[in-house]
């Protein structure tokens, strides 16, 4: 299993990041794009809302969002 999920993130070129951080940084951008926390939860593996919200979601501030929103659009403008 771990091997996959290191495969994963070699695909994805962040093979700098252990999964746990992958995770984090899911988390926490799921949490700061308003995803609800049932599905962010879903999303990152775990069984109860208050593993994820508690341990892996960053508070996302307005200002966050908006650092979140900019990077979003530079990524997507540098890939198309």
């Amino acid at each position: 299993m771990r091997l996959h999920r290191e495969n994963k993130l070699l695909l994805a070129e962040l093979s700098d990041m252990t999964y746990n951080e992958f995770r984090s940084g899911t988390a926490t951008l799921l949490a700061a794009l308003g995803v609800p926390n049932k599905t962010a939860t879903e999303i990152v593996g775990h069984s109860q809302i208050g593993t994820t919200m508690n341990i892996y979601a960053r508070v996302a501030s307005e200002n966050m969002k908006k650092v979140i929103d900019k990077l979003g659009s530079e990524l997507w403008e540098t890939l198309a």
